[in-house]
C-alpha cells in the first residue's frame, strides 16, 4: 500500500484539512485519540476511538463536515484492519454527502474515489476498482496536475489493475 510516513502525513492532513474546534466535547476528545492511536500504529483502539466519535456526532446536523472527516478516516482505518465491507460502506457514505457538495471536480472526492478503488482491489474487485480509480486519475489530472504525489498514487494503484 504506501508507506507509514506517507500513511501518517495523508491522516494528518485530513484531520488538520477539515479543522478542528478548540472547544473540548466528547466526540473531539475521541477524535484526538483516534488521531494518537493512529499515529502509534494502534489501528484496533484508533478505530474504537473513531467509531465513539461518530456515534455521538451521527444525529447533529451543524457537525456533517467533522462527522465526514472522521468517517473517512475511519474508513482508512478498517482499510488498514482488511475490514474491507465497512471501509466500503463508510467511503460510499462519504462519496455520497460530498459529491453534491464539492462535486466530482474537487480532489477530495479524488481522493475517496482512489480509497474506494484501493478497497475494490484488495478484495478482487477489479472491475469497481478500474471505474473508481480511472475517475480518481482523471479528476487528479485536471485539479491537481500530473506532477502531484497523489495523481501518481492513483497512477500507481492502477497499475495494480494490469
Amino acid at each position: 500500500m504506501q508507506s507509514l510516513l506517507f500513511k501518517q502525513l495523508l491522516f494528518l492532513f485530513l484531520f488538520v484539512s477539515m479543522g478542528l474546534i478548540s472547544v473540548a466535547q466528547s466526540w473531539e476528545l475521541h477524535q484526538a485519540d483516534m488521531f494518537n492511536y493512529f499515529q502509534a500504529g494502534d489501528y484496533e483502539n484508533a478505530k474504537l476511538s473513531g467509531e465513539k466519535a461518530l456515534e455521538i456526532l451521527k444525529d447533529d446536523q451543524s457537525k456533517v463536515a467533522d462527522y465526514l472527516a472522521i468517517l473517512n478516516n475511519l474508513a482508512y482505518i478498517y482499510l488498514e484492519l482488511r475490514m474491507y465491507d465497512q471501509a466500503e460502506s463508510a467511503y460510499l457514505e462519504v462519496m455520497e454527502v460530498v459529491e453534491p457538495i464539492l462535486t466530482k471536480e474537487h480532489e477530495i472526492y479524488a481522493r475517496v474515489a482512489n480509497n474506494l478503488g484501493e478497497v475494490y482491489l484488495a478484495t478482487g474487485q477489479l472491475e469497481k476498482a478500474k471505474q473508481y480509480l480511472e475517475e480518481a486519475e482523471k479528476i487528479r489530472f485536471r485539479v491537481i496536475g500530473f506532477e502531484d504525489p497523489n495523481y501518481t498514487h492513483t497512477l500507481r494503484n492502477l497499475s495494480k489493475l494490469y
